[in-house]
């Protein structure tokens, strides 16, 4: 009856671990500039926290932590499998797009250009300022293979 519980209170305390880090990392994909916060302050002390907590449990309550299940609730009751999901999620981010300005009479107009992994252009999206500021599509977009090649493109009428 001990192994049960014991089993349980890692369990519960793994899925409680595991659900607030993924509730913390959608939160911080949502903040934008604020993401800093999290990445500073929030994620380091419930880290801190949860960590003395789980080694409380394991002291207080002599939980043994002897067979493969035990070890692997204890592992993602750490913050080892976040770090290694932050890492290799920011390793396979898309690379960001390059953004160009240029200024056509009174016409504002921007020239956004997104990457391929391999540096390959994957597409070339134009827009201009209409009357209330608004960024709107512009003229003939551009999507390219792996390769290079013109795959699609979309034209969008110029409106002065």
């Amino acid at each position: 009856m001990r192994k049960h519980k014991e089993i349980s209170t890692l369990i519960i305390f793994c899925a409680a671990f595991c659900i607030i880090n993924v509730v913390f990392y959608i939160s911080m994909s949502n903040a934008g500039s604020g993401a800093l916060n999290y990445i500073i302050i929030i994620y380091p002390i419930f880290w801190v926290i949860s960590g003395i907590v789980l080694l409380s449990m394991i002291k207080l309550l002599k939980i043994k932590i002897y067979n493969i299940v035990r070890k692997v609730l204890v592992l993602f009751s750490t913050p080892l499998p976040f770090f290694i999901f932050f890492t290799i999620n920011a390793f396979y981010q898309p690379p960001s797009p390059k953004i160009k300005y240029n200024n056509h009479g009174q016409q504002r107009k921007m020239e956004e250009i997104y990457f391929y992994r391999n540096g390959q252009i994957e597409r070339k999206e134009f827009y201009k300022r209409n009357a209330r500021f608004d960024w709107e599509k512009d003229s003939v977009w551009i999507y390219y293979d792996r390769k290079g090649n013109v795959i699609k493109t979309e034209q969008y009428h110029k409106t002065q």
